[in-house]
């Protein structure tokens, strides 16, 4: 469950807010919970910048939830063929740490590559497709190939400046002894605010 809200602030700028929460599979509990706050710049019409702050607090198997915040700068390019939309975005992650804890999470470096292609049907009803490669490092070591994820979405234009989206994300993860692999049902809401 996402809910987004945007802001145009001058020409070329756009901040937010989006909240959300995980569910676990059975939907019985909030696996994570985040909040972020971002600042974006188009710099032309196929070429953006994003920087985001995330608050996360994600449950832990002892049945409590860890808190872990997140800086990220986004570089993406987009570019419209006819009906098709291809993005390509690159994101620079660091973990600014685990709050009340000493971890080598602490020191976490990361890269996501996310590539999404998405489809006008009409003027209300968008389909898309993405998949994203994430990678991390410690301080001092290489990055890693850690998770990768595909995501398979539908957005309903509301009325302008409203968007419902529904979605399926299936996250894996990898150089883990017991790798994990997610299963989401998403469901989000985005208000754009002139």
């Amino acid at each position: 469950m996402n809910f987004t809200l945007e802001k145009d602030l001058r020409k070329k700028f756009i901040t937010g807010i989006e909240l959300e929460t995980r569910l676990n599979e059975n939907l019985s509990e909030a696996r994570s919970i985040f909040s972020e706050v971002f600042l974006s710049r188009e710099w032309s019409d196929v070429f953006s910048t994003t920087i985001t702050y995330r608050a996360k607090a994600r449950r832990r198997l002892e049945n409590d939830y860890e808190r872990r915040d997140r800086l990220a700068l986004d570089l993406k390019y987009k570019i419209k063929l006819g009906e098709v939309g291809v993005q390509y975005r690159f994101r620079a992650q660091k973990l600014l740490g685990i709050l009340g804890k000493e971890s080598a999470l602490s020191s976490s470096l990361g890269t996501r590559h996310k590539i999404k292609l998405d489809y006008d049907l009409n003027k209300k009803w968008e389909v898309s497709l993405a998949g994203e490669g994430f990678y991390s490092s410690e301080i001092g070591a290489g990055l890693t190939h850690t998770d990768i994820r595909l995501k398979i979405g539908v957005q309903y234009k509301i009325k302008k400046r409203n968007y419902f989206n529904l979605g399926y994300l299936v996250q894996r993860e990898y150089s883990s002894n017991n790798p994990f692999t997610n299963y989401n049902l998403a469901v989000s809401y985005k208000l754009m605010i002139k």
